[in-house]
């Protein structure tokens, strides 16, 4: 099962260079015995290969040759494959498939430029006929795929690009008897144009020899028996929120929250957890991004009250002569009194409550060692932050490579408690020491993490490292915040009711994963859920634009259905199960809307502050006019369209404008311009003879302008 496994996952590599790739899977092979001029076995892969993927007209160049799949990610044995290539003699278009020996289709591409469209146009292909044709593409690509209803290729999400209309890419999954077939998919980079389909680019992840396990009895209590592997925990958290145009200003603020201790697979048959042959599980990573910007020394007459209370607490940080003394002061590291200095600097990091960091870097060298150090402190409390101590020798040999008897971890392990008492003794109590495995261990390394109130605080803790080949600390870091307000637990939710609710946000889902016994079907979360453990609020909530993901249940029969029904099909829908046609749109909900058709969709999914952050910088809104939930008129909407579409600076050439419309003076002063570009290209068509430019405009009339402008 490893062989076959091993070369799943190749096909992303295959052509790196291609921007819109999708990361899919290869199909598994046997290690092969073919020999790369084997010919007969090259024309038949090659006619099967033709058989399956219809070559693009007009490209009469050809070159075939054996390919090393392995040389594209590592998979064990070696794979023998066929590259095949068609293009044209002039201008160099070309067209290309990858096959296993046997000539089934592994990944295919062009690299001519695609059809065109641009961000003001509609696709001329709505979800389910991109799916159909897509289908009935890849049915000819993997027959085999298909041979059996009960273990097939099913639809499984299409996205339309955000800049390009006229393309999407399109995804199918495997399924066996209900249950998706974890790393089977097959991706398909597509253009419709000119009622043509059109390849850009083809992954095929599809495992021909897998082997499932027989049916047996399924547990009666999937989610009780992934809780006991996979339990619930209470932590605090740190959330930074960066403000609005503000540079890197941000707002810290630590929560309570609860979230499971981790990810994986449970057998649906026994309740043990089991490891598939790869693993790709989500995981926690909470990182903050500072800015750092090196502190000054300037000593200019006429310095503020600010600049010399910065200097003043400059003068009393840790100083770079303090650093090296109290490096060389602690016996762990081993360092000598002629390390020399190779860089020092001191920079800030945070906002209004920032830190001092200062930076020292120190090298001795001679012909058989190099010994370096880089540290970094907190200049303010004088606490040791970061250390990377390494010796590089002339002996190093194999022997490095042997696992840690039982007295080197007994001598490491007492050299590195001794070198934690000293650098962070005052503090280490709070901390708890994260188990070790009990695997052949090659070098010494352990990870604690700090405890507030009985309580983990994820955002900080200790690693440290040893080398028994030199006897010193190889490496240090330590993240503590002392000032930090910590929420308290006394009116959590219990264990159960936090439990319950996190697999409401990522329910249990069955299916079939890889193992070294073939695949089983098991019990897994689809992402790691996260609450507020106060209030069971969803902390991850994000919206949900994908094309075709979006159906409104108020719209039928209205005069604006087929226009937002097609809006939906091509990515552009606001958030919720009712559209409310009627209402009057607000000011968040009508930029969301006019950005994702003119700039793009991804649009929809900014937050607001970023939203309105880039709306203000971009001069569509005046900071002092937003206005989140505040209704729009119409006349505020056909300004914001003409400024996204950026026709301002001639909108605003008002006095060679008129229009037709009997309340045209109803226009505000200036305004004219706006609504005189938008009735030229038919965007705007008013009510009869009216155009209302002081109402409130509707969430339907929104679209429909949207919709007509993208017509054009």
């Amino acid at each position: 099962m490893k062989k076959l496994f091993s070369t799943l996952i190749i096909i992303t590599m295959l052509a790196s260079g291609a921007a819109q790739a999708a990361s899919v899977t290869a199909p598994a092979q046997t290690e092969s015995t073919i020999s790369v001029t084997d010919t007969k076995t090259m024309e038949k892969a090659l006619l099967n290969a033709k058989s399956r993927i219809d070559i693009p007209d007009g490209l009469t160049e050809f070159s075939a040759e054996a390919v090393d799949l392995s040389m594209y990610q590592s998979c064990t044995p070696q794979q023998t494959g066929y590259r095949f290539k068609w293009s044209e003699k002039e201008d160099g278009l070309s067209f290309y498939i990858y096959t296993d020996t046997e000539g089934r289709v592994l990944n295919c591409y062009s690299t001519s430029p695609r059809p065109g469209g641009d961000t003001t146009t509609l696709t001329s292909v709505p979800k389910e006929e991109a799916a159909s044709l897509s289908e009935a593409l890849i049915k000819k690509a993997i027959p085999e795929a298909y041979a059996n209803p009960s273990d097939c290729l099913v639809f499984d999400s299409i996205r339309y690009s955000e800049y390009d209309n006229l393309n999407f890419n399109i995804s199918f999954k495997r399924m066996k008897d209900g249950s998706e077939v974890l790393y089977n998919q097959v991706s398909l980079d597509a253009n419709y144009a000119d009622g043509t389909l059109t390849i850009n680019r083809l992954n095929i992840g599809y495992d021909y020899e897998a082997e499932f396990e027989a049916a047996g009895e399924e547990i009666d209590n999937p989610a009780e028996s992934y809780r006991k592997v996979f339990p619930e925990e209470m932590a605090y958290r740190k959330s930074v929120t960066y403000l609005p145009r503000k540079g890197e200003e941000h707002i810290e603020k630590v929560e309570l929250i609860y979230h499971m201790t981790g990810t994986g697979y449970i057998s649906a048959y026994s309740g043990e957890e089991i490891t598939p042959l790869s693993e790709v599980m989500p995981y926690l990573m909470d990182s903050l991004e500072s800015s750092k910007n090196y502190a000054s020394g300037s000593a200019d007459l006429g310095l503020t009250p600010e600049e010399m209370k910065e200097l003043e607490t400059i003068k009393g940080l840790f100083s770079e002569e303090d650093a090296k003394k109290y490096l060389r002061s602690i016996p762990q590291l081993k360092l000598t009194d002629d390390m020399k200095t190779t860089g020092s600097s001191l920079t800030t990091e945070g906002g209004e409550n920032r830190k001092y960091i200062l930076s020292l870097n120190m090298s001795n060298e001679d012909e058989k060692t190099k010994h370096r150090v880089y540290s970094s402190f907190d200049a303010q409390r004088k606490r040791l932050t970061y250390l990377n101590n390494i010796i590089y020798s002339a002996d190093t040999g194999t022997e490095d490579n042997k696992p840690l008897s039982e007295s080197e971890i007994k001598k490491g392990n007492a050299v590195i408690d001794s070198f934690l008492n000293t650098v962070i003794g005052d503090k280490l109590s709070e901390f708890s020491e994260n188990e070790q495995t009990d695997e052949e261990r090659y070098s010494l390394n352990r990870s604690f993490r700090r405890m507030v109130n009985g309580i983990p605080y994820l955002n900080n803790a200790i690693s440290v490292s040893y080398s028994p080949k030199h006897d010193l600390i190889s490496s240090y870091n330590i993240s503590y915040d002392d000032d930090e307000q910590f929420p308290s637990a006394e009116n959590a939710l219990g264990a159960d009711e936090a439990y319950a609710k996190l697999l409401e946000l990522s329910p249990l889902t069955k299916l079939y994963i890889p193992t070294e016994d073939g695949y089983k079907l098991a019990y897994t979360i689809s992402e790691m859920p996260e609450i507020d453990a106060l209030t069971g609020e969803n902390l991850n909530k994000a919206a949900d634009y994908e094309a075709g993901k979006t159906a409104y249940d108020d719209i039928s029969g209205h005069w604006c259905e087929s226009i937002i029904t097609e809006l939906c099909d091509n990515g552009i829908a606001l958030s919720g199960e009712h559209f409310r046609p009627d209402e009057a749109i607000t000011q968040e909900d009508l930029l969301r809307l006019f950005l994702a058709g003119q700039q793009g969709r991804y649009m929809l999914n900014q937050d607001t502050e970023s939203l309105y952050s880039y709306c203000i910088g971009s001069k569509l809104i005046a900071e002092e006019d937003r206005k989140d939930a505040a209704p729009v008129t119409r006349e505020q909407a056909f300004i914001i369209m003409v400024r996204a579409a950026g026709f301002d600076r001639v909108a605003q050439l008002s006095d060679i404008y008129k229009v037709s419309y009997a309340d045209g003076d109803k226009l505000s002063d200036g305004c004219i311009g706006y609504a005189a570009i938008l009735s030229g290209m038919g965007v705007i068509t008013g009510d009869g003879s009216e155009l209302r430019p002081q109402d409130n405009i509707t969430r339907a009339e929104a679209a429909a302008m949207l919709y007509r402008y993208l017509k054009q």
